[in-house]
């Protein structure tokens, strides 16, 4: 009788850990929310509306190519982002930052990316947490 207790005990903490590993996931999986008005897509990281957001990486990709168009990564464990204008023309790869340093990943060979009308782009930001998921949201501009 006393092992059926203690089976019952341990299946239970085991269920109320992993409940509690996939609600941290989801609580540390960065905010992502993507304005377009015009020409210019804002992408919103923040927290909570106001704070910059801990990042590991934000990605730019074509949606249909999955070509990576713009990549960057901390330098060192984090840095912090509230949001990022891209706009329909040249982008600077470098973009403000409230705390830390990014390593631009892509393009590797220039300051500066375009973007297209009428193409899909998916962006991609990742928490410095070992633990979190990443999160992605897609944009587009109508032809001009």
């Amino acid at each position: 009788m006393k092992r059926t207790g203690l089976r019952i005990t341990l299946i239970t903490v085991a269920a109320l850990l992993v409940v509690a590993a996939v609600a941290l996931s989801w609580i540390r999986q960065p905010t992502l929310r993507i304005e377009v008005k015009g020409r210019v897509a804002v992408v919103h990281t923040e927290l909570l509306g106001e704070y910059p957001r801990d990042l590991k990486s934000i990605e730019l990709r074509e949606a249909e190519s999955g070509r990576v168009i713009w990549r960057a990564d901390a330098e060192g464990e984090l840095f912090q982002m509230h949001s990022v204008a891209l706009s329909i023309g040249e982008n600077s790869a470098r973009p403000s930052v409230s705390w830390g340093e990014l390593r631009l990943v892509t393009p590797s060979d220039s300051p500066s990316f375009v973007l297209a009308p009428g193409t899909s782009y998916l962006v991609r930001v990742c928490p410095p947490d070992l633990f979190a998921a990443c999160n992605t949201d897609s944009f587009d501009w109508p032809e001009t």
